[in-house]
């Protein structure tokens, strides 16, 4: 089948995948024109609760759509991405406000699957013997650093449920670029889990959340305040029900405060938190991390920590608790040194490169070689420092360690022009051969092929291993990330749900999907 009978296959199948509950009262007409050697026209009409799909135009449009059929299909099957299609004119829309409310308006397409096909017995799954081996968590976390935290927790031994919803499922499995047929972002951030999809805000399916929740000792989730209390999903309602449930909250902002509901990213994290001010460029300009700072070392860590420490707690007491935990808070520890260096200079902003461990000090910084590419000095203490300038033969540098004498000596220049003799290899070298603090800045690109990274197996393919061992024993993957739905039948079945009950779920998983 080409792309134009897929895509002419895809949007015939709109009447199908329409979800009338989302769009009451709304009457609309698109228009479509898949562009190209062969085009083709369409017509989609929406109201009274209907969606009818007609060849040719007819009416008056609210919106025209003009993609390549080639285009259409991958947006569909999640290897492109609508905004990026957008952004780079291969997706034209004449109303992008009637786009977006017409996207949401349908269930995703699927090549057809029926849901007896699956495997009541289940998929193979390998035993685990980590430090958590026997602690179960119910992980209602989506995007990065919820679903990053609990696939640690897993590949220390847990057994992790990853819960989803039919009509919202993680956000992530969208998201380009592909593998084997789903997100690679979703394959790195859900590896060693289950997959479960329940309806979980619907009264019909409380009997499958009970069941978990009775079975569960870690509940993590990472909605705005309010949200799981709406669904009869809060800790208070569900201690009832297991009272050694740990519940790990995750937010942006907190539970309280004037910020509290606020919607937020990364970046909005990193603001709030002055991190940003102390990261920019010679222009004044605050730097953007190439990383996640906030949804990793303020978010992911943070419900590992909390997780864990709630479980000690919970074996100790045996009673459980709410751990609540957010980003914004989480990236405060980061400025320890730096507040505490503002506070007591009476500074309230540190100069732009000006910071003893960001600049200030030529030998704790970082320089180009003659290759165009970098090193990295952290020779902080004297030892090092004394021991860089021996290895160089500029001894007389050593007393340039004092930032006056330094600045006196114009040691910041003559270090610029040394470092420019030398391609970056023959720095490394040096680095490997003195104990100098000196190391080459890695492209990413690089870091599977470093010699030390590479020895320890910490990164395999597209897979960052889990940090750490457990009696000498790394942390390591122990199967791919689960395909949508993948575990519901073998897991509700073997909490004893009702049939019936079950196979409601597995219907609304495959009609959404």
């Amino acid at each position: 089948m080409n792309d134009l009978d897929t895509a002419r296959q895809i949007l015939d199948s709109l009447p199908e995948r329409f979800r009338a509950n989302r769009v009451h009262n709304w009457k609309a007409v698109f228009h479509f024109d898949f562009v190209g050697a062969d085009a083709l026209k369409k017509t989609v009409s929406i109201g009274d609760g209907t969606c009818q799909i007609d060849e040719g135009w007819f009416q008056t449009a609210d919106c025209v759509v003009q993609i390549s059929p080639e285009d259409y299909v991958k947006i569909e099957t999640g290897s492109l991405n609508p905004q990026m299609a957008l952004l780079s004119g291969r997706l034209k829309v004449s109303d992008l406000e009637s786009m977006i409310k017409f996207s949401r308006a349908f269930y995703p397409w699927r090549h057809p699957q029926s849901p007896s096909e699956q495997d009541s017995k289940g998929p193979v799954r390998s035993r685990s013997s980590g430090p958590l081996n026997g602690v179960r968590i119910l992980d209602f976390s989506r995007l990065l650093p919820g679903p990053l935290a609990s696939q640690m927790l897993a590949e220390m031994g847990a057994e992790v449920w990853k819960i989803e919803h039919p009509d919202r499922p993680d956000y992530v499995r969208e998201y380009p670029p592909m593998l084997e047929g789903g997100s690679a972002f979703y394959h790195a951030l859900n590896r060693s889990k289950h997959s479960l999809v329940v309806p979980y805000d619907e009264q019909e399916f409380q009997e499958v959340i009970h069941r978990l929740v009775k079975e569960a000792d870690v509940l993590v989730e990472q909605f705005r305040p309010g949200a799981m209390k709406r669904w009869g999903l809060d800790f208070e309602s569900l201690k009832k029900l297991n009272p050694r449930l740990v519940y790990v909250s995750l937010t942006g902002y907190g539970q309280h405060g004037p910020y509290h509901d606020r919607a937020g990213h990364d970046l909005n994290y990193l603001a709030l938190s002055g991190i940003l001010s102390v990261n920019r460029d010679q222009t004044g300009r605050p730097v953007i991390p190439g990383i996640q700072l906030a949804d990793v070392g303020a978010g992911a860590y943070q419900v590992v920590n909390l997780a864990l420490a709630g479980l000690y707690a919970a074996e100790k007491t045996g009673i459980g608790g709410w751990m609540d935990a957010n980003m914004l808070q989480g990236l405060l520890p980061m400025l320890s040194l730096t507040y505490t260096s503002a506070y007591f200079s009476h500074s309230e902003q540190q100069p732009d490169g000006k910071g003893l461990l960001s600049g200030a000090v030529p030998n704790y910084q970082v320089y180009e070689t003659a290759d165009g590419k970098w090193m990295a000095l952290g020779a902080l203490e004297l030892k090092f420092w004394k021991a860089f300038c021996e290895s160089v033969g500029h001894e007389e540098w050593v007393e340039g360690i004092v930032p006056e004498r330094g600045q006196a000596m114009g040691l910041q220049a003559q270090m610029v022009r040394l470092f420019k003799t030398k391609p970056q290899s023959e720095w490394t070298t040096l680095g490997k051969t003195h104990d100098i603090c000196l190391t080459p800045v890695l492209e990413i690109g690089d870091l599977a092929h470093d010699g030390h990274i590479a020895d320890q197996g910490w990164m395999i393919g597209p897979d960052i291993q889990t940090p750490g061992s457990w009696n000498g024993y790394p942390f390591q993957a122990r199967w791919k990330a689960p395909t949508w739905n993948e575990d519901s039948r073998h897991v509700l079945e073997s909490l004893g749900v009702d049939q019936e009950v079950i196979d409601a779920c597995l219907q609304r998983a495959f009609r959404n999907r």
